[in-house]
């Protein structure tokens, strides 16, 4: 099963990941680097708003939709609700904080951001609920039509020489057309009703601990900016941005479609199957993202300059390549800590102690950004982000296992996780030789070499099932 709603999702997930990549490298060479970093820092900024206020409601309907799934209609109308009362409660906190602000650019761009939030917010809603109802086609459809949309109106804005308000009004019209064009049964499946108070006082009970562990989240990945627009420039800050995320966003995808396959599937096993089909399946989410982890992070490393080379405008090269490992190591971290280890707080609905992560995490971020960017610039900020991570994920590790009992242990996973990386990566480096110099044959060699890698490694090791899930439909056919 997780295999299968794996690669609907990976399918999902491919073209909004290939526009991405395709967004960088049009962005870098139609905005200045300062421009570059103004876009940078509202995405961030909007990303924050989104967290704070809506985040907790995702986590809820998706936590709570398979308890209800056999009469869903007044639970989804509570949800209705709640989106809209949340939505008049950001408006009005944003608008307060653009009045407040010295900051004339923060000033110029307040409306917009308001305009993309509740887009945004809207389109995580529905994609929220269409991956609760285990409907992968449709949320493929949803985010795919989102990214394209999203790119073809930036990019247009942004040769009309719109500036940094370009790739901010592509994403604000792809939101909004994505839940048009394809999510309208969805929000009418959400349509306001009332709310009972118990389940209120129960949803804020899971959600704001999550709403606080998210925001803080943010802080580790979103304050650097922040703080090297405070302290340098627009134009660091957008040199800064590209790398990371180049680096983050590529092994965050192939992460993120697992988590999105593998989280209703633990979920659903708990409520309808009981603890020993949660305890399978796991140990089959812990195999895949942790092999997936070490394995991407390593072949990220291996074709980085290659991939920078080819994606980033030159005033943005040597700074990407500077951060670049330092940033596919903060993701594979981040990876691990939120997409596995952190699930075992959301299915104790423990979620107040995955606050206490990300909170060390966070001022360990914050503190080291503000010692390391002066003397170290962009290299300092990378450097923080690694230390937030890894202690947020360590102190996942040891406080996880102890809320719920079901988690399998690390060592047991690295087992077979660590050589199928290494096997993933040897196949990686050997295609990439073969290549030789940094073009799109040589990636897709070396992408190739690395899949290959780790495939022999998942069949050879059974991970996730894989070995066991081919032979079990050979067998289905050999009957038939």
């Amino acid at each position: 099963m997780l295999l299968k709603h794996t690669l609907y999702y990976f399918l999902s997930r491919g073209v909004p990941g290939i526009v991405s990549f395709l967004a960088i490298a049009v962005y870098t060479r139609l905005l200045e680097p300062g421009e570059f970093g103004i876009y940078s820092l509202v995405l961030t900024l909007v990303s924050f708003c989104n967290v704070v206020f809506y985040q907790w409601l995702r986590m809820v309907l998706g936590r709570n939709y398979p308890a209800h799934r056999d009469s869903p209609d007044e639970f989804l109308a509570g949800v209705g609700t709640l989106f809209l009362l949340t939505t008049a409660v950001a408006g009005v906190a944003v608008l307060v904080a653009a009045l407040l602000t010295e900051d004339a650019t923060m000033r110029q761009f307040a409306a917009i951001a308001l305009a993309m939030l509740v887009a945004h917010a809207a389109f995580d809603l529905v994609l929220a609920l269409a991956r609760a109802m285990l409907k992968p086609g449709l949320y493929g459809l949803l985010l795919g039509s989102k990214s394209v949309l999203a790119f073809a109106a930036g990019a247009l804005l942004a040769l009309s020489g719109l500036g940094a308000a370009a790739p901010i009004w592509g994403l604000t019209v792809g939101y909004a057309l994505a839940i048009v064009l394809f999510g309208r049964k969805l929000v009418a499946s959400m349509r306001p009703g009332q709310v009972a108070r118990a389940d209120l006082s129960a949803y804020l009970r899971y959600g704001m601990p999550l709403t606080a562990a998210f925001a803080l989240s943010w802080v580790i990945s979103g304050s650097d900016r922040v703080i090297l627009t405070w302290l340098l420039d627009e134009a660091a800050t957008g040199i800064y941005a590209s790398g990371y995320d180049l680096g983050f966003q590529i092994l965050t995808l192939v992460l993120v479609v697992v988590n999105t396959a593998a989280y209703p599937l633990v979920v659903n096993a708990l409520e309808r199957k009981g603890e020993d089909a949660a305890r399978r399946q796991l140990r089959q989410n812990g195999e895949a993202i942790l092999s997936l982890a070490l394995a991407g992070a390593a072949c990220l490393v291996i074709i980085g300059s290659p991939l920078i080379e080819l994606v980033l405008a030159v005033e943005y090269r040597d700074g990407a390549k500077s951060i670049f490992l330092l940033v596919v190591v903060s993701s594979a971290l981040a990876g691990i800590k939120s997409y596995y280890f952190d699930i075992a707080f959301q299915l104790a609905r423990a979620t107040h102690w995955q606050v206490v992560s990300v909170g060390v995490a966070a001022a360990v971020n914050v503190v080291l950004n503000l010692l390391l960017i002066p003397r170290f610039g962009i290299l300092g900020a990378a450097w923080a982000t690694v230390a937030a991570y890894a202690a947020a994920l360590i102190i996942s590790v040891l406080t996880g296992r102890r809320q719920f009992g079901l988690m399998p242990a690390l060592p047991s996973l690295l087992k077979s996780a660590i050589p199928i990386s290494a096997l993933a990566a040897l196949g990686c480096w050997a295609m990439l030789g073969i290549a030789g110099d940094a073009t799109v044959l040589a990636l897709v060699l070396g992408l190739v070499g690395a899949a290959i890698g780790y495939l022999a490694g998942a069949l050879l090791f059974n991970t996730f099932g894989i070995r066991s899930a081919i032979w079990s439909r050979l067998g289905e056919r050999m009957k038939s």
